[in-house]
Parts: C-alpha cells; structure tokens; sequence
C-alpha cells in the first residue's frame, strides 16, 4: 500500500496523546445552527456499531501506517474518520469511510507487517508489574527496565521515583527545561495524573512520559523516555504505539489486546450461556430475535419461522404470521405505514451489503461489506452476524435487493472478542419476488454504506418474540 502521509512531529503526535477532553480527537460541532452532516453521522454510527475491541484495533492498525495520530480509544472525530479515509484512498477502494470486513482484514494484515518489521510486543515487567510495548528487533541490548540499540542511536528507557522524589510538578518543570542544544517542541501537564514532553536534545528526538501512582497514600512516579535519531521519521509511529500501550501501574486499566501485538495476561472467562455477550457489549433486548424487511404499508417478509417466535412484534406491537410454510415468511401488523416494495437485483453479484442491528446497541442499526459465494446450487452470504441476524437483508451498492439471511444457526467467530466474517445461508430475491405486490422500486445510483444504510433505515426492522 503506498504511504499516503506520515504523522511528522512529534507534536503532531502528542496533541492528541493525552488523557483528558482537551487532547481528545475533535468531531463536528453539534451545536443548533450547525448544518447536519448524514455522511459522517452514517460513518460514525458504523463505526460505533463495532465491539469496542475492534474499534481500538482499528485505530491502532491505522497509527501503524501513519495515518492516525490520535488515542487508541474507540472513539469516532474527525481524525478517525479522516484516517480511514485516507486507507482506502490509498489502496483504491470505495472511499466511504466505513470499513466493512475485508478491508479491515486488508488493514490488519498491513499493520501487523508493519509490527513485525519492528519487532514490537507487549512486554511485562514481572517486578513492578509495568507493560509496555516496544520494538524489540530495534532495540537489541537489555539493561534492567532499558532497551538499547547496540550502535547507541536509540534508546527506551523506563525510570520510577518515590516518596518525595515523586513530585509530579517538580518533574515537569525540570524536563521541561534541557541543556545544551536540547529544545522541547511539546509540553503537557495533567495535574495530579501525567505529563507529557517532547522534543530534540543531541540531533535526537525524545519523548517523555511519567504517570503519578492513583494511590495517594504511597506516591510513586512511573515514566518512559524514548530517544531516536531525528531524521527516522518512520519511528514516530512507534513512539504513538509506546505512548498507547504504556501502563505503569497494574491498577490501571489493561491496555487493549492490539492485533499481531502479544497480549497481556487474561483472566479465565466466567462461563456463560450460549449467545451471551463479551464484557465489551450488552445483550439484545429480550426476546430479539431477528429481522424482518417492510415490504409495503404494514407489510413485512422475514426468515424467522413462526415455529421460533410463536408472538411475534414489530415496533413493540403485535405482527401475524401470513399462510407460508416456507421462507419467506410474511408479517402483517401495524408498523411502516410509508413502506414501499424494494427494488430487485436483475442479476447475481459477488459482493453486497448486509444491513442489521449492531451487536453492542441492538436499537442502532449497521452496514457491512459482505461476499457472497455459492457452494454446490446454494449461495452463502459472509458476513459479521450475531444472534438475532437471523433475516437481515442483503442489498447491492445501488440499494437492490439480493437476498435476507436464512441460516437458523449464526455462530460468527471471534476475535479478541470482535465477530469476523463467516458463510451464512442466503435465500435469493427469486423467492422474495413471489410474495411483492405491484410494481418494485428501481435501483438507483451506487451508495455508500452509509447512504444505503440512510436509505433502507425504516424498512429494516427488529422482530421480538413475546410469551
């Protein structure tokens, strides 16, 4: 993939590395008279649809490839969006700002040569409990907590003061003020939580960090300083990949597991019933239990059989199954007063759009990539999908229907805890067609998936099974 911008400075790096609102990356101004933005709302929603895990991956994937220069959070601003963005600029993808499956893939795989280039790991200091990362196949000598480069021009060094040398303020003021030709271009303090500094001493870059211990009683300062040659501006990323995986005291909370970085200890999981959730979502509303699509004025077709939802709802009011005895099956009740029937896709295609109810907030809904594949006389969609996408449906870039979600049984992987793309069972639009009344829409323009997702928004509906 051709490198679209590096993060330059390091004080473009660190404007965006600390803790608080201050240094957090911006978005559009939500005031009253601002103009409303549904592009970047349908790009945020989709991103904010993803298992937080996936998110911060995400970022992380793209500081790698020095596009983002912002925190590791799973946050949505300008710099995330402006970051995915760029990627798929750079790699001649639909620029829409939202990652389906496949390029998140594609990001990943990048980013993990990237990481691999360096050797960088989480490493965890067995005696005071720090982790950190750090680029291991750089930094080839080790002396206690330092990692050096055996030829001298970089170093990772870690340092801790305590009792009455752990006086944040007093630290601050002496990093901020070098000898010699040293010159600090960026400077943050967080009274009471860390301090940030940054700059060039002795024709080397060097960033500081020192977090103060959040038990008072026992004062304790714990920091980093990573120098490397002023010209490697290819470092600066590894820098924002140190400064983000940096925890110095264990009763902070663990860093994120980073893709293609090894992960700090985890605790056994407490067992759990089939289809419950990670500690990163909530589970669907009870009773959620698929998806139907409005067809027409409180009509719907869906793939859940009434033999798994004996009292079907549809906007929390009660739905009736029609005749059918095979899916499709159709819904009436008193729901999309304004739908309309969806247009048809007029011929196969190897790739769509599924549109369902996001995994960490079932009320959202969201789009993803998807391909579909045919194996023997069937087609498969694949796709992202948790319990209760039991119907979604999939539509091609120009909002033409191809087919819904038929596979009773959804058992998408994981991956530290986000779902990955798996074959799911398709029914096609020939069986859908047998049930429209009237004239179907006419597909229009390709979309973006956020303008598709804007687009078929109050026909894809949630159906839940009461007692």
């Amino acid at each position: 993939m051709a490198r679209l911008r590096s993060i330059g400075s390091c004080a473009a790096i660190l404007l965006a590395l600390g803790a608080g609102p201050a240094m957090a990356q911006t978005a559009p101004s939500a005031s009253a008279n601002a103009p409303v933005d549904p592009v970047y709302d349908g790009q945020k929603a989709a991103f904010l649809a993803l298992p937080e895990g996936q998110r911060k991956s995400i970022q992380d994937s793209l500081a790698w490839l020095g596009l983002y220069n912002g925190v590791v959070d799973g946050g949505f601003g300008k710099r995330t969006r402006d970051s995915i963005v760029a990627y798929q600029t750079g790699i001649h993808a639909t620029v829409d700002g939202v990652l389906g499956p496949s390029l998140v893939a594609a990001l990943t795989a990048a980013a993990d040569k990237a990481r691999a280039a360096v050797g960088f790991q989480i490493v965890e200091d067995a005696k005071t409990g720090m982790r950190y990362g750090a680029p291991l196949k750089l930094l080839d000598k080790r002396n206690g907590l330092a990692l050096t480069r055996a030829d001298g021009t970089m170093a990772l060094t870690f340092d801790e003061k305590t009792g009455a040398d752990a006086d944040l303020s007093a630290l601050y003021a002496k990093s901020t003020t070098p000898g010699g030709s040293g010159k600090v271009s960026y400077k943050a303090l967080k009274a009471g939580a860390f301090f940030v500094v940054a700059g060039v001493a002795n024709g080397k870059k060097f960033y500081t960090r020192y977090d103060l211990s959040p038990d008072a009683a026992k004062p304790d300062l714990r920091g980093f300083t990573f120098a490397y040659p002023e010209a490697r501006t290819d470092l600066d990323r590894v820098t924002l990949a140190i400064a983000n995986s940096f925890e110095p005291f264990k009763s902070a909370p663990a860093p994120v597991a980073l893709a293609g970085a090894a992960p700090p200890p985890k605790s056994n999981p407490t067992p759990a019933a089939t289809g419950a959730k990670s500690a990163q979502t909530i589970a669907p509303p009870p009773g959620f239990a698929g998806i139907a699509l409005a067809i027409g004025p409180g009509q719907a077709i869906t793939t859940l059989p009434a033999s798994a939802c004996a009292h079907p709802k549809i906007a929390g009011k009660p739905a009736t199954y029609g005749p059918e005895t095979a899916p499709p099956f159709t819904l009436s009740g008193d729901f999309a007063p304004k739908a309309t029937a969806p247009a048809l896709a007029s011929a196969p295609t190897d790739e769509g759009v599924v549109v369902a109810f996001a995994e960490i907030d079932p009320t959202k809904l969201v789009a993803s990539d998807a391909k579909i594949v045919s194996f023997g006389a069937d087609r498969a969609v694949i796709a992202p999908l948790a319990r209760g996408g039991l119907g979604a449906p999939v539509f091609a870039r120009d909002g033409a229907l191809l087919g819904m979600v038929a596979d009773s049984n959804l058992k998408s992987p994981r991956v530290d805890g986000a779902l990955i793309g798996a074959p799911h069972a398709m029914m096609g639009g020939a069986e859908i067609a047998k049930l429209l009344s009237g004239d179907a829409a006419q597909p229009g323009e390709a979309m973006s998936l956020g303008d598709l997702l804007k687009a078929e928004a109050n026909a894809v509906l949630g159906v839940s099974c009461g007692p």
